[in-house]
């Protein structure tokens, strides 16, 4: 009994304090509306790039990823490719490009950075590269079977050429759906790990997608915590590499619709707390899948222009002008974030209880304000010399009927 309340003490209460910036990632599945989409016209992509540009520099995006299932039956094109890059360089965000790998050959990957090499200012910096999409579920998705040992043998035979051939490309991976859980039977981790392949990668990749269909409100809250246990795990297994999460999403089930969808105020509230422990862990960059269009989004675009913006996307509007993380707290029951950005805090709060609560910071990281939090909300304080100059919180009343909250108070 004495161990266990000293593990709860250690789980309840964390408190810490260190710098970092944005790690904040998106991912598109193809340009510009997912699986098997047909190329926008350009006068139609001007339009949405416009937008997507603006929303996603709002945000403070700092990683734009391309890739997923569908390009490793079909890879991007010229046109696609060009269109994306020129996103990226128009955000400020750095490009992860996934590099086909399932039924693609050596010879095609090296022309393929070469193409892209060309697009991108005819040189390798401020990009990435991915190898392959979730190679521990080709079969289970209809691509082409492998076990572990054939992967690895073909994900090898590409770092080692392609770091050869490029010198300075900077390679991430190995962007396991699940099997990236040392403590799950048939993980296909502990290979990986015995390899020693990931000793040759820029950074440590994983997609994490906890749900098909989550039961309950209360499994949602209590996977905010789960999350820091199985992604501090990992780190634990790999303490000099950077780890970061290419895909992330409350469910891998993009038909599912309600309260549990992946675009939904329950997933924005997973997120915004996700998104805060992961700065807390230190991770190199957290993405949210996805992007644009499709049931899994953080925002929709029609064919006339017009923009819906989903709860998700506030999740990480919270943390605009964050700043770098200096304290916080995390509890199942609440987390707290404080970032500093030059002389003002931003506080991001969010109270995962069905009830409404009067949070003292000066508990949790020594502030002096009182704040009352609503239940089952996400947002943010900003305070400059322990004056309160803005108070925001979303809950899901906030997002009834698709209303779309104003963001005016979010340009601060």
């Amino acid at each position: 009994m004495k161990k266990i309340g000293v593990l709860l003490v250690v789980l309840l209460l964390i408190v810490g304090s260190m710098g970092i910036s944005s790690i904040l990632g998106v991912d598109f599945w193809y340009i510009p509306y997912g699986l098997y989409a047909k190329t926008l016209s350009q006068t139609q992509w001007n339009i949405e790039g416009r937008i997507l540009t603006k929303k996603l520099k709002f945000i403070d995006a700092a990683y734009i990823r391309l890739g997923g299932q569908a390009f490793e039956e079909k890879a991007e094109s010229t046109t696609e490719l060009s269109r994306f890059l020129k996103l990226c360089e128009n955000v400020g965000a750095t490009p992860i490009v996934q590099i086909p790998l399932n039924k693609y050959s050596l010879s095609y990957a090296i022309s393929f950075v070469s193409e892209v090499k060309k697009l991108w200012n005819g040189n390798l910096s401020h990009i990435i590269f991915a190898i392959g999409n979730e190679p521990d579920i080709y079969t289970d998705v209809g691509l082409k079977p492998m076990n572990v040992k054939q992967y690895l043998d073909k994900y090898e035979e590409f770092v080692d050429t392609l770091e050869e051939e490029y010198q300075g490309i900077r390679i991430v991976g190995p962007d396991y759906s699940w099997k990236w859980r040392f403590g799950w039977t048939g993980n296909w981790i502990k290979p990986f790990y015995k390899s020693g392949i990931w000793e040759k990668l820029y950074a440590l990749t994983i997609h994490r997608y906890p749900f098909n269909k989550p039961k309950s409100i209360a499994q949602v809250i209590k996977d905010t915590s789960i999350f820091t246990s199985e992604i501090s795990s990992f780190q634990s297994h790999f303490p000099t590499m950077k780890v970061g999460i290419d895909e992330a999403n409350l469910t891998w089930n993009w038909k599912l619709r309600g309260k549990f969808s992946g675009q939904s105020y329950l997933a924005a509230l997973w997120y915004a707390s996700l998104y805060g422990r992961s700065l807390a862990m230190r991770l190199w960059n957290f993405s949210a899948w996805s992007l644009v269009n499709g049931h899994l989004s953080m925002i929709t675009i029609t064919s006339k222009g017009k923009v819906d913006l989903h709860p998700t996307y506030y999740a990480f509007a919270i943390y605009r002008n964050f700043g770098k993380l200096s304290k916080y707290y995390v509890s199942p029951s609440l987390d707290i974030f404080e970032g500093l950005n030059f002389n003002i805090q931003r506080v991001i709060i969010v109270n995962k209880k069905a009830e409404n609560v009067k949070v003292n910071l000066k508990k949790y990281i020594g502030l002096p304000v009182v704040v009352n939090v609503p239940s089952f909300s996400f947002g943010r304080i900003i305070v400059q010399e322990k004056k309160v100059l803005l108070n925001q919180f979303f809950t899901r009343k906030s997002f009834q009927d698709h209303k779309q909250p104003k963001v005016m108070s979010f340009q601060q």
